[in-house]
């Protein structure tokens, strides 16, 4: 489905208190999430920065 140019409401409520580490924490993997399910990003988010971290480390050499 297309939503180009349409906004989206989502209210969720949850009990208590939450600290703003929390909320933040939240919202960051929403953001992480909504990227990945619109192909902005070709994997998942955490996938992706631990294949760039591996690819971004030098080869190992063996010694012999």
């Amino acid at each position: 489905m297309n939503m180009a140019g349409k906004s989206l409401s989502l209210e969720v409520e949850i009990a208590g208190v939450i600290s703003t580490t929390v909320r933040a924490e939240l919202v960051k993997e929403l953001v992480k999430f909504i990227l990945y399910q619109r192909n902005q990003i070709p994997m998942y988010f955490d996938q992706l920065t631990d294949l760039l971290a591996r690819e971004s480390q030098p080869p190992v050499q063996s010694v012999q």
